[in-house]
């Protein structure tokens, strides 16, 4: 009964360990200060809620401005394809243009034959005339100035030429890089004006014609166009500040700058332009802007296309205060539901916390109403619960240890009897051995053996070994009781010679062969096998033998469940002791198989090797 007690108290110490590791954090918020549980409740739920709206703003207010940005890039991205469309079909023209005169096969005759007589220079005349006529009309639509230079010092135009000569022609830096070229067009983005002087820049195609056999040069065609039209799909709206567009050379020069404005720009954008590509985001003039660039690849000019976008987030910003506007109003309106839930919460946690000191001052008749259903009210109920629980176990306990008392009581009243009849055989024996009768010597032998063993009790476990011979000892008494009926054979896995068995666990299932057991005139045969599979043990008993029918084994299968007393007792308490012992699914199973002629009960075990000395 004191082993009892000692076991009861350290239930009692073991179901209180919880409720004092919250009485460990009591302590723990008690050196934060004099705070109260209220105020903690109130300060944290004003932290997770102040956090998650300042957040919620912080992310409204990126997702509307990379939203924002998106969009900006998307609008400057389609806006700059489109002029990209149109300036590349304009300089498209340019190349039909100059293809439609350069492979024409009659003007290419006239180049390589020029005109001897006034005659023929004034037929070659009206000729370009039409030509520069039908190019005009069918090949470009806005207008152009064609020029086209001879080997001999002539030069077509569908211009007024009386104003510049080919001599000032073949100054210019362009005129003097299309004869380096031989052959290939060369692109001039802007350059003075050869038709008119004062008037606005062109931009220039120009080309030096070749030969069949691309040896010879045959004359330097020219077709030039003013960059208005090209500055006008570059800012259509004439917009000088939102969204300025310009195209640059490889050598830096700006369309259309005439003020430096453009130039400017450039030098600010160009670093950015080279290092990051097409489109990035950069500050120009101060702003923010984003900047977005397409190549040219026939030309190796680039277009570029700035939009700053600081207007555009006023929205965002609008958007921004109201956010914060309305997160102050929801602070305010949450703090006071905060107050009001946390006394509302308090109260409960109190009476939760008083049931918790009554169990750790020993009382278990404690019982929580839990009358809500949430958090609170579910830990209530888990309170209730565990409670329950430790109060089943105590009883549990006590019931236990009434049963191991009462035992050992029986356990010393059953061994008078064994320890009598034990004295008594060694007696016989003794006396056996002195008149020479080795038979009668030899079944005392084994039934004191058999006696010994299951007078000591405090050895519940002994190896496969040793339970072996101990069926060997029954075999010999059961031998001269009935003479060699039945043949023994042992198929015995050697790894499972010292695993630990229940002592007297296989003798019951050998004595049920003789038993149950119904063999032919010539006697019947019976295998005792051991085998381990990972981590069980299986002991198998076999015979052939007809006395158990499939309703016999049935029927003692249901005695054995029942746990009830009966013809197979032996078995009954060998299969209770193995469930006691090791619990489910270790236990006997019996079973007949009839195409064998056999009937085979098995015993199945942890595999738990032994270490006796």
């Amino acid at each position: 009964m004191i082993e009892g007690t000692f076991a009861i108290t350290g239930l009692l110490r073991a179901g209180t360990e919880g409720w004092q590791m919250e009485g460990i954090r009591r302590r723990w918020n008690t050196s934060l200060g004099f705070i109260s549980l209220r105020t903690k409740l109130i300060t944290a739920f004003t932290v997770c809620i102040l956090l998650p709206v300042i957040g919620l703003g912080v992310y409204v207010y990126k997702s509307f401005e990379q939203e924002m940005s998106s969009q900006i890039a998307k609008v400057t991205s389609d806006r700059l394809q489109q002029v990209n469309r149109n300036i590349e079909r304009r300089l498209m023209e340019l190349t039909n243009a100059s293809r439609a005169i350069v492979l024409d096969g009659q003007l290419r005759a006239m180049l390589q034959h020029p005109p001897q007589t006034d005659k023929d220079k004034l037929q070659l005349s009206h000729f370009m005339d039409k030509k520069y006529l039908e190019v005009s009309t069918a090949v470009i639509s806005d207008p152009i100035y064609l020029t086209l230079y001879d080997t001999r010092g002539n030069y077509y135009t569908n211009w007024n030429s009386f104003v510049t000569t080919r001599d000032d022609l073949a100054k210019a830096p362009w005129f003097k890089k299309t004869l380096d070229k031989n052959g290939f067009m060369v692109w001039t983005l802007q350059h003075d004006s050869y038709v008119n002087p004062s008037g606005e820049k062109l931009m220039t195609v120009s080309m030096l014609i070749k030969a069949d056999n691309l040896i010879d040069n045959l004359g330097v065609l020219v077709i030039s166009q003013p960059v208005q039209p090209y500055l006008e799909l570059l800012n259509p709206e004439h917009d000088e500040t939102l969204s300025p567009g310009f195209i640059i050379d490889q050598n830096g020069t700006v369309l259309g700058d005439t003020t430096g404005r453009f130039q400017d720009v450039y030098q600010a954008v160009k670093p950015e332009i080279e290092r990051n590509g097409d489109t990035f985001n950069t500050r120009i003039g101060g702003k923010m802007s984003v900047v977005s660039s397409y190549l040219i690849p026939m030309t190796g000019w680039r277009v570029v296309q700035i939009v700053p976008y600081s207007e555009m987030f006023k929205t965002i910003i609008n958007n921004r205060n109201i956010a914060v506007v309305i997160m102050i109003v929801c602070l305010t309106l949450f703090a006071g539901l905060i107050v009001l839930l946390t006394s509302m919460m308090t109260k409960p946690l109190r009476e939760l916390r008083k049931a918790m000191k009554m169990v750790e001052n020993g009382s278990l008749d404690v019982v929580f109403r839990a009358e809500t259903r949430d958090e609170i009210g579910f830990l209530g109920k888990s309170f209730n619960s565990m409670l329950a629980d430790l109060r089943g176990r105590i009883e549990n306990e006590i019931v236990l240890e009434k049963r191991k008392e009462q035992a050992k009581l029986e356990a010393l009243q059953a061994q008078i009897t064994p320890h009598f009849l034990y004295n008594t055989m060694n007696t016989i024996k003794w006396m056996s051995i002195m008149s020479g009768n080795k038979q009668i010597t030899e079944m005392l032998k084994a039934l004191g053996h058999l006696l010994n063993t299951s007078i000591h009790r405090g050895q519940e476990e002994i190896s496969l070994r040793e339970e072996l011979e101990n069926v060997s000892y029954f075999l010999t008494i059961q031998k001269y009781r009935f003479g060699d009926t039945v043949q023994v054979e042992y198929d015995i896995d050697e790894q499972s010679l010292e695993a630990l068995v229940p002592k007297l666990s296989l003798q019951p299932l050998v004595e049920n062969v003789y038993q149950h057991g119904l063999f032919m005139e010539n006697g019947g045969q019976m295998c005792i096998r051991s085998r381990r599979h990972g981590a069980c043990l299986y002991l198998t008993v076999e015979d052939t033998g007809r006395g158990l029918t499939e309703e016999r084994i049935d029927e003692i299968m249901r005695q054995m469940k029942r746990d009830r007393s009966g013809p197979s007792i032996g078995l009954a308490n060998v299969n209770r002791r193995i469930k006691l012992m090791y619990g489910e699914p270790c236990g006997i199973t019996i079973e007949r198989a009839e195409d064998e002629g056999l009937t085979r009960v098995t015993i199945m075990l942890p595999f738990v090797e032994g270490d006796r000395e």
